[in-house]
This record gives structure tokens, C-alpha cells and sequence, in this order.
């Protein structure tokens, strides 16, 4: 029996007592509403943080005397529709309810009477969740704090939802979800003199549903594989796979994919003239080419049929009738996406102690699901309900490296350090994008660049500073711009990229990288000496970009809490004196500044510590009395330290939006007991 106890610290769990156990029945009451446990916890996480270092400057989070309105009641300082405080005081209650069954059977059964090496094998596994949710939900009033912007104006509270307090409403939700795999597998293996066969044949199915209140159909997939593998004297190597998919996705006379793929393996160490070499310890030549299909259609079903409902009753001089909607029109050639392979890639080994492998790859990408772009309104569909089709195509390439020693060095020290790098690119194809005209600075914004690739504008730096800062700029911008409203001193001075004297979308230019890392590498090792073991885990990306105009980046996001980033703002006196700038003036309301242009174009490029751990065993004649084999005592940190190019620290670059829980940096002190 083993059996963890950890403390953890964190800035939003306090500590935490957690005993692990496999299969679970879990009952949780928590006063947040369901809201809570998404956006607002990471706003929470954001306010904390920065509460630290700038204090808000707006009032809360409760109204008071004194301005004619209610004391003691929310007031808004998050910029939405409610704040931390009236979501944990005033909201109500939850209480949640989470089931979990996981379960699986196998056979195995050699089959060595009918054919020496022959064996069959079985597998069925069920998976059930379900969870059961109630809550009692209330409004409540809230304010808003307006401030005064001249000596002409006075602050104060104004309502944003008022006759609120009603009765508290209670609410009942549920889902299940359940899985369920079966496979069934022939296995023959043999091995004649120097020639080593391998064969297998498998059919899986599975079936899964995922029900809340209604009806829903659920998922069946099933598929066939094969695998023949030869191997002569440990220095070749060939394997075959096929595959044959089916999915309810589909028409039916396109459910069914084929999928092949082949790989052959040279071990040049285990030549003549290479056996038994003290330098070259191992020296492998790898290669590989097949194909794939994905019936993933973006959590939509069923595309091969029209999506015709029906509306609301209507009464006409024929009595009473419905309306007629028509929605997505269906495609009945919808078909598998498939993806050819091709893997290149070389294992070295050196001295016993050093390894490395390089792995180059190419991925073509083809019959990609998209929407059409170059269909015109005119053919008289509405151009959300033109069916889908196979069309897009993407090229993906790159290479991926690893290194590692690995020594032990006497029976009380031993040492692991493992690195690795990956560069990967891909490329648009084709994305059925219309041509724009020449007037455009780029006439394609997908076709031919990495997906996701942003476009915007190019801030002009050209004056040293990038922003309008004298009259003679403004005018100009005043009669060239034609985004965002009228701009102001102090707003963003754009490039007229394509020279035809007005600032518009056809200056827009590719920004920066995707949000997909070209580059990720990491560092990792593990020391062991005698009792003691050390570990450590570096990761980072780079080559990767984020637009941020937006929660947490502008003033506007997130109203009262400003960074060093918008406290350095933009002012005429800030630059009169030539004192730092960092943001363009500050505003009430979004303006020519806050579009998409490199300004908020972020480099995520970031190397984080991402886990260090300390431990100890205690000798095993401490803890023999007590019927214990293995006692452990650790510490372990995760998300020590980061170091990236962010000009702000209200975002962390690895997070894949804004409004979610942010990565958090945790403390972990423990002990792992064995009996």
C-alpha cells in the first residue's frame, strides 16, 4: 500500500490536504456561482497579483455614504457585470455532486496448439462521469463609479442593474458522460535463425456519449488495423500498417478511410565493422511514410445532412402554419482529412554514456474541412449556410533534436541531463481566399502564411517614439486615418504602407509569428546520491507572437488596475520633459491606438523553471521497526521563476487566453510512506 500526503501553498488555494485515490466518489459545496469557476477566478488571480505593487483607482468594492445612492451595495470595478466580492457574498450557493467509474477487463490466451507463437488477446473497458449540479442563484443590485474628467464634472455612482434583490432561485442541471472501448486482437511472433516475423490483426470499436438535460446520439467509430514486421539479424528493419477507419461522421458511401503507412529501420552498429566499437556505441538510421485521416469536424456532426428547422407558428388566410429555417446546407462528399507523412531521422550513441537523435519531418495536410470564401452572396444563400467543404490544404515541416548523458559514475552517484529542441513551420496552401485587389499592401491574408498569422498595422518609430506627438503629426494623421475615430496627441503613429496617402485596412501587414511556437526546447536533469535525489525541469518557446488589445492589456480591460505599463502613459508634459513612454495616452473609449497593430503584438518567447524537486530516503534501518519499506520526505516547486519578453505582467504568455485561471507558482512539502 502506498499512501501521499503533500501540503501545497498557493496564492489562491491557501493549503491543501489531499490523500490520492484511484476510483472516487467526490461531493463539493462551494458558495461561487458556476460563473466563478471560470473568468473570475482568473481575474481574481490577476487583481491579487497586482494588488501588490498598484493600488486601484477605483472605489469598492462597496458603495459608500455620501453620493445619494444605497450604502453597502456592490459596486462594478471589474469593468463587467459584477465584481469578486458580490460573487462570493451575495450570489448564493453550489453544491456539486461528481461520480467516476473507470473500469476494464482483458483476456489474454496463447494460441501456441494451433501455431507456435500465435496468441489472441481481448480488451473491454467502461467509462462513466456524471455530475449533478445545484445551486441557488440571486441578483443583486450594482453601481458604477463615474469619474470626473473636468472641474465641470463631479463623481459619483450612477446605476448599472438596479431592483435586483429578488428571492433566491434554486437550479438543477446535470450530465453524464460514458465511454466505451472494445478490442480484440490477433498476435504472431516468431523467429526463425536470423529472421525475426511479426504480424497483428485488430478491430476496435468505440462508443461514447456525452448527455446533459435532452437527447443526444451518440458516437460510434469503429476501424480495423494490420502490422506485418520483419527484422534480419538486428540490422534491418521493415514494418507494414494499414488501417481501415469508419465513422458515423460521413455519408455512407464515404465513412470508410484506408490508411497505409511503412517504415524500414537500419542498426549500422550491429555491422561487422562497427561491433564492439568503444566510440560508436549505437548508430541507427530511421525512415518512415504514411498516411491519416481525422473525422474531427470542430464539434459539429452530421454535415452531410441539410440543417432544416422549424420556426415559430404563423397564421395566413390557410390556417396555421410554421416557419421554415434553413440553416447549414448539407454536403454529401464530406470525407475523411487526411495527412501524408514522411519522418526522416538518425539515433547515435556515443561512449555508452551520450545519446542523440535528430528527427526531420514533413506533414502535407490535405482535404482540411473549411468554409468557402469565394462563393458570392449573389447565388442567393446566406454565406454562414454554404455547405462545408474539403478544400484547405497545409504544409507542415520541421525537425526535433534531443541529447542526453547519462553516467553512473560509482553505486553512490549517478547523473541524467537531457535536452531537446524542436523547430517546427507550416504554410497555408489553400484556404479558398478571394485575391484582393492591388490597392492592398498583401492581396492574400491566409494563402501563403503560418496559420494564425495576425495582421494589423506598423507603428512608425520613425520619430523616435512611435506615438503623434507634435500638431504638424496630428493634422496629418487627422487627414490620412481612417480607423478608430479621430485620433488624439499622444495616439499611435501608423505606416502608409502602401504609399496611397489614407491609413486604412489595405496598410495591413503581417505581424510578427502565430501563437503556435516555431521553436520549443527544454532542459531537464536528475542527480542521485546515496539517500539524495535532485531534479530539475526547464521548458521555453520561441519564435511565437500574441495580439493583446484587449482584458488585462489596454485601460480598458479591466477598469481601476493599471500596470507601469498605462502609469507611464502618454502625456504632453511626460514628453515635453522627455521622461519614458510607454503606452499611448490614456482614454474613456477605444480609439485609433487600440487596433490591431504590432504595438500589442507580444513576444511569448519565454524559458521557465518549470519543476524542481529535493528528496530524501531515510536509511532503512530508521524505519524497519515500524514495518515501513520506504519513507520519503520531499520538497517540490513548480513555475519557480520566468523569463520572458512581456511588457506587462498581467498576461502570462504560456496561458492560451486571457480570461482563464492563470499559471500559478506552488510550494510543495511532503511525505511518501510505502508499507
Amino acid at each position: 500500500m502506498t499512501v501521499n500526503i503533500t501540503v501545497d501553498y498557493n496564492v489562491t488555494s491557501n493549503f491543501k490536504l489531499s490523500l490520492n485515490i484511484g476510483t472516487y466518489l467526490e461531493k463539493m459545496n462551494s458558495p461561487q456561482t458556476e460563473e466563478l469557476f471560470g473568468s473570475i477566478a482568473g481575474m481574481v488571480e490577476n487583481m491579487i497579483a497586482y494588488a501588490w505593487n498598484t493600488p486601484p483607482t477605483d472605489p469598492g468594492p462597496l458603495t459608500v455614504a455620501g453620493y445619494g445612492v444605497p450604502e453597502n451595495e456592490v459596486l462594478n470595478q471589474s469593468g463587467v457585470d459584477r465584481n469578486t466580492y458580490g460573487e462570493v457574498n451575495r450570489r448564493g450557493y453550489r453544491q456539486e455532486t461528481n461520480t467516476q467509474l473507470n473500469s476494464s477487463f482483458t483476456a489474454d490466451w496463447g494460441l501456441d496448439f494451433i501455431t507456435k507463437g500465435l496468441s489472441a488477446w481481448a480488451m473491454i473497458a467502461f467509462d462513466f462521469k456524471a455530475r449533478t449540479i445545484l445551486q441557488g442563484v440571486k441578483q443583486y443590485d450594482a453601481y458604477s463609479w463615474q469619474v470626473a474628467r473636468s472641474d465641470d464634472e463631479s463623481s459619483g455612482y450612477s446605476v448599472m442593474r438596479g431592483n435586483q434583490n429578488l428571492a433566491i432561485r434554486l437550479l438543477k442541471s446535470a450530465n453524464t458522460f460514458y465511454y466505451m472501448n472494445f478490442q480484440a486482437k490477433l498476435n504472431y511472433a516468431r523467429t526463425f535463425g536470423n529472421h525475426d516475423v511479426g504480424a497483428m490483426a485488430l478491430f476496435q470499436r468505440d462508443n461514447y456519449e456525452n448527455k446533459n438535460f435532452g437527447v443526444e446520439l451518440p458516437y460510434n467509430v469503429i476501424g480495423t488495423v494490420g502490422r506485418l514486421t520483419y527484422a534480419f539479424d538486428g540490422r534491418y528493419l521493415a514494418e507494414l500498417n494499414v488501417g481501415y477507419n469508419g465513422t458515423e461522421q460521413f455519408a455512407p458511401d464515404n465513412r470508410f478511410g484506408f490508411f497505409p503507412a511503412v517504415s524500414a529501420g537500419w542498426v549500422v552498429s550491429n555491422e561487422e565493422f562497427l561491433k564492439d566499437n568503444k566510440i560508436i556505441t549505437n548508430l541507427k538510421f530511421r525512415a518512415s511514410y504514411g498516411k491519416v485521416g481525422n473525422d474531427k469536424m470542430a464539434g459539429t456532426r452530421f454535415l452531410y445532412q441539410s440543417n432544416i428547422q422549424r420556426g415559430g407558428g404563423i397564421i395566413s388566410s390557410l390556417g396555421r402554419g410554421y416557419n421554415i429555417i434553413q440553416g447549414l446546407m448539407a454536403n454529401d462528399r464530406i470525407q475523411w482529412e487526411e495527412a501524408l507523412k514522411q519522418n526522416y531521422a538518425v539515433d547515435i550513441g556515443l561512449f555508452k554514456d551520450i545519446s542523440f537523435s535528430f528527427d526531420g519531418y514533413k506533414e502535407d495536410r490535405d482535404m482540411i474541412l473549411i468554409s468557402r470564401s469565394t462563393v458570392p452572396v449573389l447565388q442567393g444563400v446566406q454565406l454562414g449556410y454554404i455547405p462545408r467543404v474539403n478544400m484547405g490544404k497545409v504544409e507542415n515541416k520541421g525537425y526535433e533534436m534531443e541529447l542526453t548523458y547519462q553516467k553512473m559514475i560509482n553505486s553512490d552517484l549517478s547523473i541524467t541531463v537531457k535536452g531537446n529542441y524542436a523547430y517546427n513551420e507550416n504554410k497555408v496552401i489553400e484556404a479558398d481566399e478571394p485575391l484582393l485587389s492591388d490597392e492592398y499592401a498583401y492581396r492574400y491574408r491566409r494563402t501563403g502564411f503560418s496559420t494564425g498569422t495576425p495582421f494589423g498595422y506598423q507603428v512608425d518609430y520613425s520619430n523616435g517614439n512611435g506615438f503623434l506627438n507634435t500638431r504638424e503629426e496630428l493634422e496629418w494623421a487627422r487627414s490620412t486615418y481612417q480607423v478608430g475615430g479621430n485620433p488624439r496627441l499622444g495616439d499611435l503613429k501608423y505606416i502608409d504602407t502602401n504609399n496611397d496617402g489614407v491609413i486604412d485596412n489595405k496598410d495591413h501587414v503581417p505581424l510578427g509569428y502565430s501563437e503556435v511556437p516555431r521553436i520549443s526546447y527544454g532542459l531537464s536533469s536528475m542527480l542521485n546520491y546515496k539517500n539524495i535525489d535532485f531534479s530539475f525541469l526547464f521548458s521555453g518557446i520561441a519564435r511565437t507572437s500574441r495580439m493583446n488589445a484587449g482584458w488585462l492589456a489596454t485601460e480598458f480591460g479591466l477598469a481601476g488596475f493599471y500596470s507601469d505599463w498605462h502609469l507611464n502613459a502618454w502625456t504632453q508634459e511626460r514628453y515635453d520633459n522627455g521622461e519614458t513612454i510607454l503606452y499611448p495616452a490614456l482614454g474613456m473609449s477605444p480609439g485609433s491606438s487600440q487596433q490591431s497593430n504590432d504595438f500589442y503584438l507580444f513576444d511569448r518567447s519565454f524559458l521557465r523553471l518549470k519543476s524542481m524537486e529535493l528528496g530524501y530516503n531515510l536509511p532503512e534501518r530508521w524505519i524497519k521497526a515500524a514495518n515501513i519499506s520506504r519513507l520519503r520526505i520531499y520538497a517540490n516547486g513548480n513555475n519557480l521563476f520566468t523569463w520572458k519578453k512581456y511588457p506587462i505582467n498581467t498576461v502570462d504568455p504560456e496561458t492560451t487566453a486571457t480570461l482563464v485561471y492563470p499559471i500559478t507558482r506552488i510550494v510543495t512539502m511532503g511525505i511518501n510512506i510505502v508499507f
